[in-house]
């Protein structure tokens, strides 16, 4: 199983059919995507980060 934030965990915990919803539909987006694998999990991973940028700021320098 993928690795989840603690806020996201939260929110399946707190709210379980919504949490199963999005999950619903975000595999649904996924399936119809016209990306390839090779393409579509490099993006995947460059919204978690701009996601978590967001969520935690830009680091310090």
């Amino acid at each position: 199983m993928a690795a989840v934030s603690d806020g996201f965990m939260l929110f399946g915990t707190e709210f379980p059919e919504t949490a199963k919803a999005h999950m619903g539909f975000v595999q649904a987006a996924s399936a119809e995507s016209a990306l390839d694998d090779k393409t579509r999990h490099p993006a995947y991973l460059a919204v978690l980060a701009a996601a978590a940028t967001a969520i935690q700021g830009e680091p310090d320098e």
